[in-house]
């Protein structure tokens, strides 16, 4: 007995996911959005008898999905982590790249680079060593450049920023004083953004805020 019980309790260990939650439930919808690891976004539900105080936008989850007609019911939710203060400190960048992964990821799309690259906001930075607001913008870049919706390059710029956005984010310590490089972030991100067919609709386009 005590074998087959350890048996389940590994089983259920190994089909854990981890999530990121970008949507909470509202007086107009029903449920979560999560991006997961390997389903991307998909809708979550929580079934009554696993109820727990609301998660938050950004949480990083781990939890046990069950398909579901509807979506997904989520078992055995615990919250991993939340955003750094790098990131929450204006949480417009937050709720704006939240929006973006909303918008451009299609549901149930493979987005595992995409969870990989938004688990670095879970990892504190050394704001003496790196300038938080060019970072902000490299990581934003490197969004658009990973899903695949940019602008073709027209000009030895536009391919010099797009061999920049494939360096790892370690060796940007020695190039983010370059203020060229930002100022080509800040045009190309606009141009990426406007490639979307609802690009009005973002709030993104308002406040940029990269910018």
């Amino acid at each position: 007995l005590r074998f087959n019980c350890l048996c389940s309790r590994l089983s259920s260990m190994e089909l854990l996911h981890q999530a990121i939650v970008l949507r909470v439930p509202t007086d107009y919808s029903f449920g979560y959005l999560f991006l997961d690891q390997k389903f991307g976004t998909i809708k979550v539900f929580t079934l009554k008898k696993n109820r727990m105080r609301m998660l938050t936008r950004g949480a990083l989850v781990s939890y046990l999905p069950i398909a579901r007609n509807i979506g997904y019911a989520a078992e055995n939710i615990e919250i991993l982590a939340t955003p750094q203060s790098w990131v929450t400190h204006n949480i417009i960048f937050l709720h704006h790249l939240i929006e973006l992964i909303d918008f451009f990821i299609p549901d149930h799309s493979d987005a595992e680079e995409i969870f990989i690259l938004m688990l670095c906001l879970y990892r504190s930075i050394d704001d003496e060593l790196l300038d938080i607001s060019f970072f902000k913008k490299f990581f934003l870049c490197k969004f658009f450049m990973m899903i695949g919706i940019y602008p073709e390059p027209r000009t030895l710029d536009d391919k010099q920023l797009l061999a920049f956005l494939g360096v790892q984010t370690t060796q940007i310590l020695e190039l983010q004083k370059y203020v060229f490089i930002e100022k080509k972030m800040i045009q190309w991100l606009r141009e990426c953004i406007l490639l979307h067919p609802h690009a009005d609709r973002l709030k993104t386009m308002i406040m940029e805020p990269w910018c």
